[in-house]
C-alpha cells in the first residue's frame, strides 16, 4: 500500500491510541495494529480495528474507569 499522502511505502506495525471521555477521563490503548507511512509518519488504522476499539472504549466508560491504559490484544 502506499501513503496517499505522500505517496510513500506503508508498513504493517502498531501504535498507541489516547481518548478522552468528557472531560476527566483519559484512556490510552497501546500496540493498536496499524499501517504506519515510512515517510511522513501517518498512522492508517483498519476498519474493523476501528470497531473494535470503539467497544473497548464503550466497556471502559461504562466500567467507570477514569485513567487506564490497555493493551489492544488483551482488551479486544
Amino acid at each position: 500500500m502506499k501513503c496517499p499522502l505522500c505517496k510513500a511505502e506503508v508498513e504493517n506495525g502498531k501504535t498507541n491510541l489516547p481518548y478522552e471521555i468528557g472531560d476527566d477521563h483519559l484512556l490510552v490503548v497501546s500496540d493498536v495494529p496499524a499501517r504506519l507511512c515510512k515517510q511522513c509518519g501517518e498512522t492508517f488504522i483498519d476498519f474493523q480495528v476501528v470497531q473494535n476499539l470503539e467497544k473497548i472504549v464503550e466497556v471502559a466508560e461504562r466500567d467507570g474507569i477514569t485513567y487506564g491504559f490497555l493493551k489492544y490484544k488483551e482488551a479486544a
